[in-house]
């Protein structure tokens, strides 16, 4: 009895991703500059991001500038 629920588990499975099928999605053009001007890599491997006045002042988020 447990080896036929298997098997109809399986072949139900088996349907449902037989009716999966790749979508292809219409090509994109990004006009807006990035947030992050460059990335800067120490030598320790460390990443940081860095990001310009004019992108800070364009997302109002000069509440969150950090100064190290």
């Amino acid at each position: 009895m447990n080896l036929y629920k298997t098997k109809l588990a399986l072949a139900a499975s088996l349907i449902v991703a037989g009716n999966v099928y790749a979508q292809s999605v219409p090509h994109v053009i990004v006009t807006a500059k990035p947030d992050i001007a460059e990335v800067e890599i120490d030598k320790f491997s460390s990443t940081s991001a860095v990001i310009t006045d004019e992108t800070i002042r364009d997302l109002h988020a000069a509440d969150s500038i950090c100064l190290a």
